[in-house]
Protein backbone atom coordinates (compact mmCIF):
# COMPACT_ATOMS: atom_id res chain seq x y z
CA UNK A 1 0.00 0.00 0.00
CA UNK A 2 1.03 3.27 -0.61
CA UNK A 3 2.69 5.90 2.62
CA UNK A 4 -0.11 8.67 3.31
CA UNK A 5 0.72 12.30 2.49
CA UNK A 6 1.81 14.14 4.70
CA UNK A 7 -1.42 16.03 6.54
CA UNK A 8 -0.82 19.11 8.40
CA UNK A 9 -3.10 19.47 11.66
CA UNK A 10 -4.35 22.07 12.32
CA UNK A 11 -6.47 22.05 15.89
CA UNK A 12 -7.93 25.36 15.59
CA UNK A 13 -10.44 26.86 12.54
CA UNK A 14 -8.55 28.90 9.96
CA UNK A 15 -9.37 32.66 9.80
CA UNK A 16 -7.87 33.52 6.32
CA UNK A 17 -8.39 31.94 3.38
CA UNK A 18 -5.11 31.43 2.09
CA UNK A 19 -0.91 28.75 1.90
CA UNK A 20 0.56 28.01 5.03
CA UNK A 21 3.68 29.83 6.25
CA UNK A 22 5.64 28.96 8.98
CA UNK A 23 7.96 31.46 10.27
CA UNK A 24 10.53 31.59 12.59
CA UNK A 25 10.84 34.56 15.50
CA UNK A 26 13.28 36.94 15.48
CA UNK A 27 16.36 35.89 17.94
CA UNK A 28 14.67 32.36 18.25
CA UNK A 29 17.23 29.39 17.63
CA UNK A 30 17.54 27.78 14.30
CA UNK A 31 15.34 24.63 13.77
CA UNK A 32 16.18 22.34 10.93
CA UNK A 33 13.32 20.03 9.71
CA UNK A 34 14.36 16.57 7.55
CA UNK A 35 13.33 16.66 4.30
CA UNK A 36 12.96 13.48 2.98
CA UNK A 37 11.09 11.53 3.85
CA UNK A 38 9.07 14.71 4.37
CA UNK A 39 7.82 14.33 7.98
CA UNK A 40 3.71 14.39 8.89
CA UNK A 41 3.79 17.92 10.72
CA UNK A 42 0.89 18.41 13.69
CA UNK A 43 0.92 21.84 15.10
CA UNK A 44 -0.96 21.53 18.30
CA UNK A 45 0.13 24.76 19.67
CA UNK A 46 -0.07 27.33 16.45
CA UNK A 47 1.26 30.51 18.94
CA UNK A 48 4.45 29.28 19.07
CA UNK A 49 5.27 26.12 18.76
CA UNK A 50 5.55 23.51 16.04
CA UNK A 51 5.57 19.48 17.06
CA UNK A 52 7.11 16.94 14.28
CA UNK A 53 5.32 13.96 16.14
CA UNK A 54 6.04 14.48 19.76
CA UNK A 55 9.03 16.07 19.50
CA UNK A 56 8.74 20.34 19.79
CA UNK A 57 10.61 22.53 17.18
CA UNK A 58 11.14 25.81 18.99
CA UNK A 59 10.61 29.17 17.90
CA UNK A 60 8.54 28.92 15.17
CA UNK A 61 4.89 30.71 14.52
CA UNK A 62 2.26 29.99 11.98
CA UNK A 63 0.48 32.65 9.27
CA UNK A 64 -1.89 31.02 7.12
CA UNK A 65 -2.22 32.49 4.16
CA UNK A 66 -3.87 30.36 1.22
CA UNK A 67 -5.48 27.19 1.56
CA UNK A 68 -8.87 26.95 -0.34
CA UNK A 69 -12.14 26.01 1.05
CA UNK A 70 -10.52 26.17 4.48
CA UNK A 71 -13.04 25.39 7.25
CA UNK A 72 -13.21 23.52 10.17
CA UNK A 73 -13.36 19.62 10.16
CA UNK A 74 -12.40 18.91 7.01
CA UNK A 75 -9.23 18.48 4.78
CA UNK A 76 -7.93 21.11 2.08
CA UNK A 77 -5.99 19.19 -0.71
CA UNK A 78 -2.68 21.16 -1.93
CA UNK A 79 -1.25 21.72 -5.40
CA UNK A 80 2.36 21.66 -6.16
CA UNK A 81 2.62 24.71 -5.76
CA UNK A 82 1.21 25.18 -2.52
CA UNK A 83 4.51 24.84 -0.21
CA UNK A 84 5.09 24.97 3.56
CA UNK A 85 8.26 27.37 4.31
CA UNK A 86 9.92 26.91 7.26
CA UNK A 87 12.40 29.19 8.49
CA UNK A 88 12.43 33.05 8.57
CA UNK A 89 15.27 34.97 7.30
CA UNK A 90 17.80 31.65 7.12
CA UNK A 91 15.02 30.09 4.66
CA UNK A 92 15.88 26.78 6.20
CA UNK A 93 14.15 24.66 3.82
CA UNK A 94 10.31 24.26 2.20
CA UNK A 95 8.57 21.34 2.43
CA UNK A 96 5.83 20.42 0.19
CA UNK A 97 2.78 19.50 1.74
CA UNK A 98 -0.69 17.36 0.11
CA UNK A 99 -3.34 17.74 2.63
CA UNK A 100 -4.17 20.02 5.37
CA UNK A 101 -7.02 19.04 7.84
CA UNK A 102 -8.14 21.41 9.59
CA UNK A 103 -10.50 20.79 12.83
CA UNK A 104 -10.69 18.16 15.11
CA UNK A 105 -9.00 14.85 14.53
Amino acid sequence: SDPQPPILVLPTPIDENSALVVRQQPGAGVASLPLSPAPSLDLRDVYGNLYLGEVPVRGLTVAVSRAEGAERGRDVIFGPSDVVFTGGRAALASLAVERLHIGDE
